[in-house]
């Protein structure tokens, strides 16, 4: 059996102590950097959720100005294109024609002068008349049928399809 002198017990009680003391220090460390982590991690999903909804309030926000600024937009267009007659007025008596007498019966087609000459030379079904009515604003078509009167006009439509965008968005 060997016997350990003073001073190499109290230098392996050190070197002993010296080493649980590193272990519990990097333990601790470890620890400690787990918890920051984690908590760093807490706070920047907290920041995410924030960010998410301040983007889905913006967006909700801001729909019902871009429909309306797109609506502005179609507007300007339209007081330019219209005057020039740079629309299809032929599609627009059509689409009313189709959507105005299902029976094919007589009808009248009351337009702007300035349209019914547009549309000179245009053929449309038998019993359709075109006639120049100058209450009615260009690009607007007034359709007179046995069921009654259908009237499209641009403005209106652009006034439904505004609100139907609003609807979409949540804004109206």
């Amino acid at each position: 059996m060997r016997i350990l002198h003073a001073a190499s017990r109290e230098e392996s009680l050190e070197m002993l102590l010296t080493s649980v003391r590193e272990q519990a220090y990097q333990e601790g460390l470890r620890a400690g950097v787990s918890k920051a982590r984690d908590e760093a991690l807490g706070t920047l999903e907290q920041a995410a959720q924030k960010l998410e909804a301040q983007r889905e309030e913006w967006i909700e926000a801001s729909a019902p100005l871009a429909v309306e600024l797109a609506r502005d937009i179609v507007r300007a267009l339209l007081r330019v294109e219209i005057p020039n007659g740079r629309y299809d007025l032929e599609g627009i008596v059509r689409d009313a024609l189709r959507s105005g007498s299902g029976d094919r019966s007589r009808c009248l087609v009351h337009l702007n002068p300035d349209d019914v000459a547009l549309l000179e030379g245009v053929a449309f079904r038998s019993g359709t008349e075109v006639l120049a009515d100058p209450d009615v604003p260009r690009g607007d078509v007034h359709l007179e049928t046995r069921a009654g009167l259908l009237v499209r006009e641009i403005d209106g439509g652009l006034e439904m399809i505004v609100e139907r965008l609003l609807e979409d968005a949540g804004g109206s």
